[in-house]
């Protein structure tokens, strides 16, 4: 996995959060990094169609603000299969839920926003 942007929310403690493998972790993956205890609040702001804005209230980090388009992604078609429910509630009491698009059992009318994820 390639991070574009790395949020990390962090202040004062004693963990040693935000390890320094971490960071150098992120950077190689050439991730705009932004850390709340030197960029203040983080927003992200996402417009219809997955474009998003990042940007900080001070400092810049790696990156004052970067936007990027979300990345493409086809999804499988989802298999044939012969588990059906034919609802949500069917699903929880399998304890099945969250189906994803793929997964046996998943289907459009369980997924009303048609973001791949049903019973969400």
């Amino acid at each position: 996995m390639r991070p574009a942007n790395v949020v990390i929310g962090v202040g004062p403690n004693r963990y040693g959060h935000p390890t320094a493998e971490a960071i150098t972790l992120y950077k190689k993956a050439g991730a705009a990094i932004y850390r709340t205890d030197l960029n203040g609040t983080v927003t992200v702001t996402v417009q219809p169609g997955g474009t998003y804005t990042l940007s900080a209230v001070k400092g810049t980090g790696t990156a004052a603000m970067r936007t990027q388009a979300p990345p493409s992604i086809t999804a499988p078609a989802p298999p044939a299969s012969s588990v059906v429910y034919p609802d949500c509630a069917s699903v929880r009491a399998a304890g099945k839920a969250l189906l994803l698009r793929g997964q046996p059992g998943y289907s459009l009318n369980l997924d009303r926003d048609r973001d791949g994820r049903a019973c969400e």
